[in-house]
């Protein structure tokens, strides 16, 4: 047998002791247990005979151990009942002495003569006006072998007598009854001071231990008036008694477990320490209980209590003894009682001397004022403030201005002019082989005739109107919400309470001879306190086992912070069971863990929160659509009861929109253009996701949130439009076609200018995105939802097949998801467990005192009280509860304490012991007789003041005047006191000492939480109404004169003869210069000969593809998208009159998967087979023709 002694894992735990040999593992300081339900000490003590049979017999002793050890009390002569009516002298004596004629007999002196004469203090008493004593017995006589006479000596003032009292006739506490004198005797004549001394005389002479008087004899009384007019008044003689009492064990419970042991010199002692001092060849023996030989650990006594192992894991076997079995005692009921033993005398509070003949005048002001001041404040605020704000301004300006004129005039006018010019050449050129031989020859000849006769008549009619209107739309909305739960609480009592009192007196000492003291002594109200047994209740210990909070094979802390549903259930399950009785009792800063194990183990669909997840929950709200970045999209969670979230804008940066206006070529050339690039993004087939994330307020649980409401609406757009120009000049160059030419085929357009579209133009024009799914789920903003979320937690997935999102809210109802357990809730359920572990015993109490009386009934009903011999059959086993009676007195240790009867079988086994019966009263009166007579109860004496002042008048005891002198008598009635002086107004104190009781409110306003109202709407725009207010204004008339065309006609006239006698000379300059450019020019055609065949072949390449020009009706291609990509390439054509469209070819090949989207757009798929890095014709066909060439239709295949 070795001993080894390792350290567990667990910090703060004790080292665990393994000695070996099959013996459990052991704390330090702890002793090793002996559990026989334990397999490990099973297979201890199958190994060990002599230890197995002490088991047994161990068994069979707590079988039958409360039964024999109840009949050897009843069977034992020592028990002797019969001691009830034996004399005992009790602590006190109290009575009435009256008068031989049968008046109470007041103030004499009540004494022990014999035995043992009394002198002042304890035995004495002075009786009252009622005649009743209180003598407390001093100890010397109770404790006087043989008494049962007692002499009590009644002496007054001049007559004493002694009366006889029978002890045993006394009772328990000890009133001797009424005691009438012999003969008459006299009261003793006593001072107002000393009588108040004698109230309490002999009370400070008592020693502790000793009885004091009672308050029957010294009751105070006053009586005023005389013969039939007389009233009596007494004090309160009213007496307080706070219960209490002592429990006794007289039949110990044979512990539950036992201790490994062995046999040493006779004396079972603990093997934890044999190992260690080497002592071998020990047999193994099994104790109940086993000397104390090493400090206890009060650790290791309380993980074993709590059910966790040496080792830190909780286990099923008991390492901690506790009571096993029935057991048996008494309670002693005692009493502290406060009786009044009347009043006497404080402190000196006041003292006015007075000289013979003086007289004094005094004012006594009793101001009380009492002032009571509570302040406490709370405010509660649930405050929730929704602002949303829409303001629409609209503007719209209308110029409409016309104007129409006539005129018209004439003229005429004739000319003539003739001219004429001749000349000739000539020339001619072959080719023979590499030889050039040209000549030539030209003529020619020039007539020029002119001749004008001109009549022009004009009549211009003008008539001009314009009409302009200007349309401005501003729009501002703003939306903020706000939820606000402020809690305060305020109150403030101020209670004041004043009372002044004036009283003004003359005192004057009337004796000449004598000086006279006026003191006023404080007056207090004398408590004699002491304990008294009252009585005596058998009671029976029953063993309840402890609760094992933590189940068997967990930790005893949290080893893994990754708890699953059914590992915390498993864990915290006693917790569970037990949680109605432990919420009324636990501590509360460990309430809210038990709320929270209650809340998930009642929802079998709650969860267990990973300790990686967020600290907030994060609902992720994501659309997929039709967005464009010109939408705001806001999100509003639903919470129920009303409560929303929001809204939440969700970002629509970055997603594909108009392109850019920085370059003319990329640039939109018209509104209509804008808007068809708009309306062919929303309708399209690309779709874009928007998403949100919110958190979760922790007011807020996931379980309350019942849905998801979205809204949008549109952006203005400030477009900027290059002039159409520059715009198609730039298309035109980038579809390859050369500078030389284009300024030619372009002129005029319109100028660059910027266009607003206001957001309801575009809501009419465009529409809202088209949905094709929304989803919310529990989901992180850094967690992409590409791949579905668990269903636990998704609140809504829903498909929409490109439903229209309009401007109204559009509401998602969410499912309800399972509530999840924080990872720091869980924490806070672990606390609670450790709190509740380490307080086993009390809560372990808490559950047994939740047993209703039925419960107790049902719990004991199949258990007996065991039999003396054994069980020799059934019909000798006593139920528990035929002994019991069904009512719980309190706990001791792991037992209910019941009060118990003595069964009656037993009770015939006894004979009754002078006449008195064996039964459980007779048995309680006895065990109440010892006690009374063996206990000396502690007695205090207690003096609390009173309201009351007492005022005596004390002369001098020495003369100050001189002898009288016959012949100098005079009559003092003749020569009156000078009078005392005059008291001046006595003023009152005016100023209230409770002023400023009321405490200043310290809760002050709460401001609202929203605070960007606008009563501030847009301004509208009236620029154009002036603008074309003033244009109309500067507009002008018609130049009549200019109708005539007066001036026109002299200009032509001037021309007509310039113009005939240029051609004149042209004509001859000409015919000369033709010759000379023949021989010249022969060369060239040559050389053009050659070239001509070239010329053909690449004119078969670039054949015109029209072969006829399209109608107007017929299909126009204004853009794809792309320009160019691989065959099977997904082709867009964005253009007009695509409805009824038959096919689309790209470089005169089917277009594949020929879609028509809209009007406006056809998809489809690039055929193979085109040449690769030149531009193929786009054409669409359809009912009115096909489209034209342009710039925008060319695709090109890349390689």
């Amino acid at each position: 047998m070795a001993v080894r002694e390792g350290a567990t894992d667990l910090p703060g735990r004790r080292a665990v002791i393994d000695m070996g040999s099959g013996i459990p593992e052991f704390a330090r300081g702890a002793l090793p247990r002996l559990d026989p339900l334990d397999p490990a000490s099973a297979q201890l003590v199958k190994g060990h005979t002599e230890l197995a049979d002490d088991i047994l017999q161990d068994r069979l002793v707590a079988a039958t151990h409360f039964s024999a050890s109840l009949t050897r009390i009843v069977e034992d002569p020592a028990f002797d009942i019969g001691t009830t009516t034996t004399a005992a002298v009790p602590g006190q004596l109290t009575g009435v002495v009256v008068q031989p004629e049968g008046v109470p007999a007041n103030r004499v002196q009540v004494s022990i003569a014999r035995p043992f004469p009394s002198g002042p203090g304890a035995g004495t008493a002075v009786t009252g006006t009622d005649g009743a004593f209180a003598i407390a017995v001093p100890a010397a006589v109770r404790a006087a072998p043989g008494l049962a006479t007692m002499v009590l000596r009644v002496a007054g003032g001049t007559v004493a007598v002694e009366v006889d009292v029978d002890v045993a006739a006394l009772g328990a506490t000890g009133a001797v009854g009424t005691l009438t004198l012999p003969r008459t005797v006299d009261a003793l004549p006593v001072s107002v001071i000393s009588q108040l001394g004698a109230v309490v005389a002999g009370l400070d002479a008592s020693t502790p231990g000793e009885p004091a008087p009672q308050a029957a004899g010294t009751v105070p009384q006053l009586t005023l008036g005389a013969d039939t007019c007389s009233q009596l008044f007494r004090s309160d003689f009213s007496t307080d008694r706070f219960p209490y009492g002592v429990l006794v064990r007289l039949v110990e419970p044979r512990p539950s477990i036992g201790t490994v042991a062995a046999d040493l010199k006779g004396h079972r002692v603990s093997i934890a320490n044999f190992a260690a001092l080497g002592v071998q060849g020990l047999a193994y023996r099994h104790a109940d209980r086993v000397p104390i030989d090493q400090p206890v650990s009060v650790d290791a006594f309380r993980d074993g209590l709590a059910g966790v192992s040496p080792a830190g894991v909780g286990t099923g076997a008991t390492t901690v003894p506790i009571a096993g079995t029935l057991g048996l005692g008494y309670i002693v009921h005692l009493a502290q009682r406060w009786t009044p033993q009347g009043l006497m005398l404080g402190d000196l509070v006041y003292s006015l001397p007075l000289a013979p003949g003086e007289q004094q005048r005094i004012a006594i002001v009793d101001q009380r004022s009492t002032m009571s001041v509570t302040e406490s404040e709370r405010l509660d605020v649930q405050e929730a403030e929704s602002f949303r704000e829409a303001q629409d301004a609209s503007a719209r300006a209308t110029f409409e201005s016309g104007m129409s004129q006539s005129a018209s005039g004439g003229s005429s006018f004739s000319t003539e002019a003739h001219s004429s010019s001749w000349g000739a050449a000539g020339g001619i050129g072959f080719a023979v082989g590499p030889i050039v031989i040209g000549g030539g020859a030209a003529g020619g000849g020039g007539s020029s005739d002119s001749s004008g006769n001109t009549n022009n008549w004009m009549q211009g009619v003008s008539g001009y109107t314009s009409t302009a209107a200007q349309s401005s739309h501003a729009s501002v909305e703003r939306a903020a919400n706000a939820q606000r739960s402020l809690q305060r609480m305020g109150m403030r009592l101020a209670a004041a309470s004043e009372r002044s009192e004036v009283v003004t007196k003359v005192i004057a000492n009337h004796n000449r001879t004598r000086a006279l003291t006026m003191q006023y002594w404080e007056v207090l109200r004398v408590f004699d306190v002491r304990s008294a047994v009252e009585g005596v209740t058998l009671v029976c210990f029953v063993p309840l086992d402890p609760i094992r909070f933590l189940p068997a094979g967990a930790a005893a802390t949290l080893a893994d912070a990754a708890v699953s549903r059914a590992a915390l259930l498993y864990r915290y399950g006693r917790l569970i069971e037990n949680a109605d009785v432990l919420r009324r009792v636990i501590e509360r800063p460990y309430r809210k863990g038990l709320s929270l194990l209650e809340e998930f183990a009642g929802d079998p669909r709650a969860t267990v929160q990973a300790p990686t997840d967020s600290a907030a929950d994060v609902v992720t709200v994501q659309a997929e659509g039709t967005f464009l970045p010109y939408d705001d999209v806001w999100v509003t969670l639903l919470a129920a009861g009303g409560r929303r979230i929001g809204p939440y804008p969700m970002p629509t940066s970055g997603l594909p929109g108009l392109p850019d206006t920085a370059g003319p070529a990329s640039a939109l050339a018209s509104e209509a253009e804008l808007v068809a690039r708009l309306s062919a993004l929303r309708t399209g087939s690309a779709r874009h996701v928007v998403s949100r994330s919110v958190v979760l307020p922790d007011w807020l649980p996931r379980t309350d949130v019942v849905g998801v409401e979205l809204t949008r609406q549109f952006r203005g757009i400030q477009y900027h439009f290059p002039s159409s120009s520059a715009t198609e000049a730039a298309r035109l160059t980038q579809g390859g076609l050369p500078l030389t030419g284009i300024a030619e085929l372009i002129s005029g357009g319109a100028p660059a200018r910027d266009v607003w579209f206001a957001p309801d133009r575009l809501e009419r024009e465009v529409g809202g995105p088209r949905l094709n799914r929304v989803r919310a789920a529990l989901v992180d903003a850094s967690t992409s939802m590409t791949t579905p979320p668990p269903a636990d937690k998704t609140y809504f997935d829903e498909l929409l097949a490109g439903a229209e999102f309009t401007l109204a809210p559009q509401p998602f109802a969410a499912t309800q998801l399972p509530p999840e357990l924080r990872y720091s809730a869980v924490l806070e359920i672990e606390k609670a467990l450790q709190h509740v572990m380490a307080n086993t015993a009390t809560y372990s109490k808490a559950v047994w005192m939740s047993l209703t009386p039925e419960e107790r009934v049902m719990l004991l009903e199949g258990f007996t009280i065991g039999v003396h011999d054994g069980v020799a059959d059934q019909s000798q086993d006593i139920p528990l509860l035929a002994c019991v009676a069904n009512q719980l007195l309190g706990f001791y240790g792991n037992s209910m304490v019941l009060p118990f009867m003595i069964p009656a079988s037993l009770v015939a086994k006894r004979k009754p012991v002078d006449g008195v019966p064996f039964t459980t009263a007779s048995v309680q009166d006895a065990l109440a007789k010892y006690h009374a007579t063996a206990f000396s109860p502690p007695a205090s004496t207690i003096a609390l003041p009173t309201r009351g002042v007492l005022g005596e008048a004390v002369l001098g005891h020495c003369p100050s005047a001189e002898k009288i002198d016959l012949t100098r008598f005079w009559n003092w009635q003749d020569s009156p006191l000078d009078p005392a002086p005059e008291i001046s107004a006595v003023t009152v104190p005016t100023a209230s000492l409770t002023a400023g009781a009321t405490a200043p409110s310290a809760l002050t306003g709460v401001a609202p939480m929203i605070q960007n109202f606008s009563t501030a709407g847009p301004t509208q725009d009236t620029s154009l109404l002036a603008s074309l207010i003033q244009a109309g204004a500067a507009a002008k008339g018609f130049d009549v004169a200019s109708l005539t065309g007066s001036a026109a006609l002299a200009d032509l006239v001037k021309a007509t003869l310039s113009t005939a006698e240029s051609a004149r000379k042209d004509a001859l300059a000409n015919a000369t210069t033709m010759a000379t450019k023949a021989m010249d020019s022969i060369p060239n055609v040559i050389a053009a000969k050659a070239a001509a065949g070239k010329k053909d072949d690449e004119k078969k390449t670039d054949e015109k593809k029209d072969t006829g020009t399209p109608g107007p009706d017929a299909p126009t291609v204004t853009e794809l998208s792309p320009t160019h990509g691989p065959a099977g390439t997904k082709l867009a054509i964005t253009g007009t009159k695509f409805t009824g469209a038959t096919g689309a070819t790209v470089g005169g090949k089917a277009l594949g998967t020929f879609t028509v989207v809209s009007d406006t757009r056809i998809e489809g798929a690039v055929p193979a087979g085109l040449p690769t890095g030149k531009a193929a014709e786009v054409a669409v066909t359809g009912p009115k023709g096909t489209s034209a060439p342009s710039a925008k239709s060319g695709f090109t295949v890349d390689a």
